[in-house]
């Protein structure tokens, strides 16, 4: 669709979807991950309601295709036995870096970072991370490629990893500087790298320059989500609460002026009154402190009462997520019918460091 509004195009007629897609730098193509479509047989056997499935062997991969704006050609340049994950063009237009791997049946982790040619799409593996990884980018200069990748084994992304476009091994520029997870984080045009680190509930932004001098940045409010530079030196970035809801925000590192909101999407949350998060920390069996939040009730027969109230734990998952500030629904329902809920990030959350 034009920037300037119109009815949109549709460029693939896949029957299976696309997971993912990204411009070329001349805006000629578009590079997509997209599983084959059906078959004939499979076809009839969707039309037919058989749904017996043999895993790995009917599992449909997401390959990577490029198609051509202006004629709609497409193209595949990955095998379909490959499993595409992640796709970024190189700045020369000639070059895609993705995340893939030749084994998708298998069950351990077997994920790696090609470079693919976009003519003929011959591959040539660049690293091979240990552990999961992801947040695959290109730096400005277009001379090296970062990502995120596992201090260890994992068992998630933690620390920030170089690659330069011609060399062998990456290099670990937060790792002996910054022990918190990096969950999003954005080239600028001088070579700095900005990021988002979670520190507990709360999170820091942060930032890199050429030298790798670590830099905290004051900026309120500090960013909770996505953040993207512009060529000028203006970052957007998703900022929210355990009250108020993700809006867009941008800020210019350059400094000077505070940080903008730019969007309201949620404003109509305003109309609902939401319980506040207090945060406490306490020792555990072993003198380990633990941080959690708690949510008084808001409504109900005993939001006001002075004597003991039903309590819910919310236990997350993982267990290397974690509880962060932001809005919670089932919290925030419990307390407005009269429970208070409390939230702990047990041992094995992210935001505290690597040894927690």
């Amino acid at each position: 669709m034009r920037a300037d509004g119109g009815e949109g195009i549709a460029l693939t007629k896949g029957k299976n979807g696309v997971r993912g897609f990204e411009w070329s730098p001349d805006g000629t193509r578009i590079a997509y991950i997209a599983p084959d479509a059906k078959n004939d047989a499979e076809e009839k056997k969707e039309k037919d309601k058989d749904d017996a499935h043999v895993a790995d062997k009917d599992d449909k991969r997401g390959r990577l295709w490029i198609v051509t704006v202006a004629s709609g050609e497409t193209k595949a340049l990955t095998k379909p036995s490959w499993d595409v994950r992640q796709i970024v063009w190189m700045h020369n237009g000639a070059q895609l870096v993705m995340e893939a791997t030749e084994h998708p049946e298998s069950d351990q982790f077997t994920q790696k970072i090609y470079g693919v040619l976009a003519v003929s799409g011959e591959t040539k593996l660049l690293v091979a991370p240990r552990g999961p990884f992801g947040e695959i980018k290109v730096s400005t200069a277009g001379n090296t490629i970062s990502f995120v990748g596992s201090r260890e084994d994992g068992p998630d992304p933690h620390d920030l990893l170089l690659l330069p476009v011609n060399g062998f091994e990456p290099r670990n520029l937060t790792g002996a500087s910054l022990d918190l997870p990096v969950e999003a984080y954005e080239w600028e045009k001088d070579g700095t790298v900005v990021m988002v680190a979670a520190d507990g509930f709360k999170s820091k932004f942060i930032q890199y320059d050429a030298k790798a001098t670590k830099q905290e940045l004051a900026v309120t409010p500090v960013p909770t989500g996505a953040i993207a530079a512009s060529s000028s030196g203006e970052i957007a970035y998703v900022a929210q609460t355990g009250t108020t809801p993700p809006e867009v925000w941008t800020w210019n590192s350059s400094g000077g002026a505070a940080a903008k909101q730019v969007s309201r999407v949620n404003d109509a949350w305003k109309q609902f009154k939401l319980a506040t998060p207090e945060y406490y920390k306490y020792k555990s069996f072993d003198g380990t402190q633990i941080e959690a939040a708690l949510l008084r009730p808001t409504g109900g027969p005993d939001a006001t009462a002075t004597t003991k109230l039903p309590l819910i734990a919310l236990i997350h998952g993982g267990p290397t997520g974690r509880w962060s500030d932001a809005i919670e629904p089932w919290g925030q329902l419990l307390a407005a019918r009269g429970y208070a809920v409390f939230y702990p990030n047990i041992r094995g959350s992210v935001g505290y460091g690597q040894k927690f």
